[in-house]
């Protein structure tokens, strides 16, 4: 498993090819009711582009996983869900917009040309509090389907 963890970890650095980091910061937009309770559904998301390769081929201790790319467009208001990775590591690079990571009581505004790097241990949930739509390349890998 730790290999698995450590191949994906290599392929996740190649494939976003970006080393921003992204520091907390507090952001007071967030409506209060999502503070206390984080969402369980998303809302005013568009995915497109869903493309994936498999990657047991290319590298044989993950057989059984799959690459998957995705672009995601957060309307105004618009939220990607709660949730966690401790199956599936990943990454975001917001492309246009501003969009808010919310990961326990820490925020980040990640804004064009940042990359949020999502591991076993992130658990988290972003907003778009803007008032213009937001654009995430969305990487990940994941098990077979």
């Amino acid at each position: 498993m730790q290999t698995l963890i450590s191949n994906a970890r290599y392929w996740l650095a190649i494939a976003v090819m970006a080393t921003t980091c992204t520091a907390f910061a507090g952001d007071k937009t967030i409506p209060g009711h999502l503070v206390k309770t984080p969402p369980t559904e998303h809302s005013g998301l568009t995915v497109s582009g869903k493309n994936a390769l498999e990657l047991g081929k290319q590298i044989p201790a993950l057989d059984g996983y799959q690459v998957r790319v995705r672009t995601v467009t957060m309307a105004p208001g618009g939220i990607v869900k709660d949730h966690g990775h401790k199956s599936r590591p990943g990454a975001f690079y917001v492309v246009k917009g501003n969009v808010t990571e919310i990961r326990g009581d820490k925020r980040a505004q990640i804004t064009p040309g940042q990359v949020v790097l999502e591991n076993y241990g992130t658990q988290h949930w972003v907003i778009n509090n803007s008032k213009e739509d937001a654009v995430l390349f969305v990487f990940d890998i994941v098990p077979t389907q």
